[in-house]
């Protein structure tokens, strides 16, 4: 016999004899070739006609292999509550009737609860109110078999009543005769993976709105310019090619609106002075300006610009542009335009200046410069011409306009 196993041996034999008491042990014993085998050892007693023990009668029989068994399940029960309770992962093990049988330290982290408070609880008790339903429909498919595993996001609220989301994995456990004894779910916190989630899906609706609107806008300026070339037409005077250039080039002024906003972080906000320069290489390009005959100068203070002013703002620059190139500067005449542009308390000034001929102030009222006049009164702005020494536009408008 095992020298471990002697005491409890004997102790079980002498409680037999003093006790005529029925024992069983479990020790270990040498084997011939030298090993341990374990044997299962039933002592009883030898009783005469007067119940006095006068003897013991013990048999035995070979349990090595279940002690191995029951060794190895021993283990493997030790490395799964070693896995279990020191999960990065909250987990939690529950009853059929989705009561707690125990958690792990980081399921307790995640809902606020004590393994004492989870005692009186069941799982469903804190489930969001509005997840029950869904909860227990998808428990009732694990346990009729319909589905091996249970995956999907819901809301707990926490012992302080905090809602914190979770994306929860359900598995239902069974004996070994395939019963199923109990669920083991894994859960992990996605709280803040729904918070981003949420501000994104707000982000894009607004992005949809301000698309939108934008759309809108531009559709609203489109139909303005399409009346003005109804207009022009109908004016014999105005030559048709340079008609159909003027129209490009309003067209590409709203176009250059659209490439910026796709490049912007901000979908409704252009830096002008960025737009400026951009615009002004257009027009030099499409009226092949000799930049040593025609200079142009730019003066901004770098301000951004909401869309909804930067498409009147563009087109009334583009037609001014456009306008005094065609009428001031005939057959290369030689000469400046200052564009100047700047922003002071809401206030914004729009300043166009060239060294060119003189126009006269009535010119405002021809058909060249009728669509500045409309976009000028849709700034709610005023527009002054200046011809004393050199023809200067200067347009004041209120920021927020809309």
């Amino acid at each position: 016999m095992h020298p471990d196993d002697m005491v409890r041996t004997k102790d079980s034999f002498y409680k037999c004899v003093t006790k005529s008491s029925h024992e069983r042990i479990h020790a270990r014993f040498k084997h011939a070739n030298g090993n341990y085998v374990f044997l299962e050892v039933i002592i009883d007693p030898v009783l005469n006609d007067e119940n006095i023990v006068t003897g013991v009668v013990f048999s035995s029989h070979d349990i090595t292999k279940h002690k191995i068994m029951e060794k190895k399940l021993q283990i493997s029960q030790e490395h799964f509550k070693s896995i279990f309770y020191q999960s990065p992962i909250a987990t939690a093990i529950i009853t059929m009737d989705q009561r707690f049988i125990t958690v792990n330290q980081q399921f307790l982290n995640l809902t606020g609860y004590s393994q004492e408070d989870l005692q009186s609880l069941s799982i469903l008790d804190i489930v969001h109110p509005e997840d029950v339903e869904s909860n227990r429909s998808k428990m009732q498919l694990l346990i009729n078999g319909d589905i091996e595993q249970h995956r999907t996001e819901k809301r707990y609220i926490r012992k302080n009543g905090e809602i914190v989301w979770v994306s929860l994995s359900v598995s239902l456990i069974h004996d070994e005769e395939g019963l199923p004894i109990h669920f083991m779910s894994m859960i992990e916190d996605i709280t803040e993976r729904k918070q981003i989630q949420e501000e994104m899906e707000a982000s894009f609706q607004e992005i949809r709105i301000l698309l939108s609107e934008i759309h809108h806008r531009v559709f609203n300026h489109l139909q303005l310019i399409l009346k003005l070339v109804n207009v022009q037409l109908l004016n014999t005077e105005e030559k048709g090619m340079e008609i159909n250039k003027i129209n490009k080039n309003r067209l590409n002024a709203i176009t250059l609106i659209h490439e910026k906003l796709s490049k912007s972080q901000d979908f409704a906000i252009i830096d002008f002075a960025d737009y400026i320069i951009c615009l002004k290489n257009h027009l030099i390009e499409s009226y092949n300006i000799n930049s040593d005959i025609l200079k142009f100068e730019i003066e901004t203070d770098n301000s951004l610009l909401d869309v909804d002013i930067t498409i009147p703002c563009a087109l009334i620059l583009n037609e001014l542009i456009i306008y005094r190139i065609i009428h001031a500067f005939p057959e290369d005449l030689e000469g400046k335009i200052i564009i100047k542009y700047s922003s002071d308390g809401g206030k914004i000034n729009l300043n166009i200046i060239d060294n060119g001929i003189i126009i006269e102030d009535s010119e405002i009222k021809n058909n060249g410069l009728k669509l500045v006049d409309m976009l000028v009164k849709q700034l709610d702005g005023k527009l002054i011409v200046d011809d004393a020494e050199t023809t200067e536009f200067r347009i004041e408008f209120l920021e927020s306009v809309y």
